[in-house]
C-alpha cells in the first residue's frame, strides 16, 4: 500500500513539475564554443589505478538455489584488445 501511495505521489510530482508550454523552457545554442573553462577536467592518474571486481564463488545461498554455493565471475574494463598472432579473433578481411 505504501508503494502505491509513493508511486502515485511521485507521478503527480513529475506531472506538476513539467512545463505547461515551450515558452517556459530555456535553450542554449552550442554551434560555437561557449568559452567555458576546461582546467584540470581530464586528469589521468600516474600510475593508473588497478581495479579488480571479483564476484567469485561464495558459500552462501542467497540466490535461492537448492544448496549453498553460488558462482559469480569477474568484471573488468578492457582498455584495448590484445591480438595474438596466429589466433582467430573473428571478423573478416
Amino acid at each position: 500500500m505504501k508503494r502505491v501511495a509513493l508511486l502515485t505521489a511521485s507521478i503527480l510530482l513529475l506531472i506538476s513539475a513539467a512545463p505547461e508550454n515551450q515558452k517556459n523552457l530555456k535553450s542554449i545554442d552550442f554551434s560555437n564554443d561557449p568559452g567555458w573553462d576546461s582546467f584540470r577536467n581530464r586528469l589521468i592518474p600516474d600510475p593508473p589505478p588497478k581495479t579488480k571486481q571479483d564476484f567469485g564463488y561464495r558459500t552462501t545461498n542467497k540466490a535461492g538455489g537448492m544448496k549453498a554455493g553460488e558462482i559469480g565471475g569477474r568484471a573488468q574494463r578492457a582498455a584495448q584488445v590484445k591480438r595474438i598472432p596466429g589466433q582467430f579473433h573473428g571478423g573478416g578481411v
